[in-house]
């Protein structure tokens, strides 16, 4: 067995066992040598002729050396088969008697062709294959070609009749099994492909549940460590405690509409349901900003700049919640986990032509480029540990794309490594965003949290 494999992959003895026509022509050549090289010495000792045995040898060793030559079973096929047909020829040409098990072998040369060379190279060779002995039956005596003897007239037709009839059976016979297996593989690979097709349902299904778990514990983070804190600093200071209680119910509010959005996400993901597009004032959405990062900011001692203009309005064409909560605050959160101590965080927005083009900008440590061509996919999603040690879920920024796809803007990142340039870097968000028009009613800006200083 070994020496098959060496054979067909001289490479290495490693190299995997070869199923199909390489392996059975590599098999029937080498068995074929063997036994021709025995007969050999049986006939040069009982003084036989030798023409047979000396094709078999010759064709085994031409086939083997096509397979290695080539390295295909193509060539070697038609090298087999090709000897076959002229050691057939051979036999029928050698004996006194016509050897009549030709009319057996004739069956089984066809399916092999049919198997090592297809339905048409199968039928062809095996056509010639019948006819060559066919020839040599009804004309060879005549020609002196050989000396069989046939008792009866109309043997040697008979014999030419029986060779195509079961050559013939044997290729339609041949000709359905393929047509079956064909059937069988044309099933098996519909069956694989709807199964692949299931089977990617699946993982993207569970990829989505697995994102929405990521919105929720991503996006509540933060207004829980608000009450957490809140109602800690209560206990202690009883006297202020209803400023703290303030804080809590805005933030608990927060989780709430949070937790809505989620709902209203998964049903827009389905199809089930479409992003109710509205204009959004950004004014609004960085008051609620810093009101929702105040904490996190003092404890890095991180400033926080608006640079919005404050004496127009300034709408976009969004949906709230999922803006502030989802794109903004994910890229505001992403920001501060990634920039040093003591450095600041710019948030700027401009208007151009139809567009509001909203950037967050931070000082920070930046991404490589291979993070930077990956990071808003949900394919191999990867968290990376802040400045801090600050830990993540690796979903936020995907999330804050795919809700921007529905509002039918655009959002792109451009990163300087801390490593590549000391001097200068940085990761840059750039949201482009449709302007709404300024006649149409937008929701009023809540008023401001407590001061704060944020930038």
């Amino acid at each position: 067995m070994n020496i098959l494999k060496i054979w067909q992959h001289p490479d290495s003895l490693s190299a995997p066992s070869v199923v199909g026509p390489r392996y059975l022509i590599t098999s029937i050549s080498f068995l074929n040598l063997l036994i021709s090289c025995v007969y050999l010495v049986t006939n040069l000792r009982l003084n036989i002729d030798l023409r047979s045995n000396l094709v078999q040898i010759f064709g085994s060793i031409m086939t083997l050396t096509f397979l290695r030559v080539f390295r295909s079973h193509g060539p070697a096929a038609h090298m087999f088969l090709g000897m076959a047909v002229i050691n057939a020829c051979s036999l029928v040409l050698t004996f006194v008697d016509f050897p009549y098990t030709i009319v057996m072998w004739m069956p089984v040369f066809t399916i092999l062709s049919v198997y090592l060379g297809g339905l048409l190279a199968g039928g062809v060779w095996s056509f010639i294959a019948i006819t060559s002995v066919a020839m040599i039956v009804l004309w060879g005596k005549q020609m002196n070609l050989h000396p069989v003897s046939i008792a009866a007239a109309d043997l040697p037709a008979i014999t030419v009749i029986t060779l195509y009839l079961t050559g013939l059976t044997a290729f339609i016979g041949s000709m359905f099994f393929a047509r079956s297996i064909n059937d069988l593989v044309r099933i098996q690979k519909q069956q694989n492909e709807e199964l692949q097709q299931q089977n990617q349902t699946i993982q993207a299904y569970a990829q989505d549940k697995a994102m929405l778990v990521s919105i929720v514990v991503h996006d509540i983070a933060t207004p829980l460590t608000i009450i957490l804190h809140s109602s800690e600093t209560a206990q202690k200071n009883i006297s202020e405690a209803p400023s703290y209680l303030q804080r809590i119910h805005k933030a608990a509010s927060i989780i709430h509409e949070i937790s809505r959005s989620v709902r209203e996400f998964q049903s827009v993901e389905s199809g089930k349901k479409a992003v109710k597009l509205e204009p959004v004032d950004l004014h609004k959405v960085m008051d609620r900003a810093r009101f929702i990062f105040e904490g996190r900011l003092q404890e890095k001692s991180l400033s926080l700049e608006f640079q919005v203009p404050d004496n127009k309005p300034l709408r976009v064409v969004a949906e709230e919640k999922s803006l502030s909560n989802s794109v903004i605050n994910n890229l505001i959160s992403n920001a501060i986990k990634f920039s040093h101590p003591g450095q600041k965080i710019v948030v700027s927005a401009v208007m151009d032509g139809e567009h509001v083009v909203l950037q967050i900008r931070d000082f920070g440590v930046g991404m490589p480029e291979n993070k930077v061509k990956t990071v808003f996919s949900k394919q191999g999603v990867t968290s990376s540990k802040g400045t801090l040690g600050e830990k993540g879920t690796g979903f936020g920024l995907p999330i804050s794309k795919a809700y921007v796809d529905k509002y039918g803007g655009e959002i792109r990142v451009e990163s300087i490594e801390e490593l590549l340039n000391p001097a200068d870097h940085g990761t840059t968000f750039t949201l482009r965003l449709r302007r709404a028009p300024v006649d149409e009613p937008a929701q009023d800006s809540a008023p401001p949290p407590a001061d704060v200083k944020v930038g």
